[in-house]
């Protein structure tokens, strides 16, 4: 795996932000796998490949769209001494990438273990 960019940790926190199911979440990426062109649409209103998320969704997503978004989370997370990693970044933790349900994104405050190490819990 590869360090995400900026503008890729952008789109993912949009897209990651809106709670709703992990069967649903995985089938709006098998029907649009760039979470790029996933906010490009909803931004002009081209939903009708959504139509499977319940209307809430939909109505959370147009919201992460907006530009800021991201910006706004990120901000927070840095008051309050955190980090986020994704799914798709190089940092997340090898061991739970394994596992059979991962969560799509971690927040964490201090450091991840190094990847090489042997984690416990």
């Amino acid at each position: 795996m590869r360090e995400l960019n900026r503008t890729e940790r952008d789109r993912l926190c949009c897209l990651y932000a809106v709670r709703h199911s992990v069967p649903r979440q995985r089938k709006l990426f098998s029907a649009i796998p760039d979470p790029g062109e996933i906010l490009a649409l909803v931004r002009r209103g081209r939903t009708e490949h959504l139509q499977f998320l319940r209307p809430e969704v939909l109505s959370r997503l147009i919201e992460a769209s907006r530009d800021g978004f991201a910006d706004r989370i990120m901000e927070k997370l840095t008051m309050l001494g955190a980090d986020v990693v994704f799914f798709e970044d190089a940092d997340y933790p090898v061991l739970l990438k394994e596992i059979s349900d991962p969560p799509a994104m971690l927040f964490y405050k201090g450091r991840l273990p190094e990847q090489d190490r042997l984690s416990l819990a």
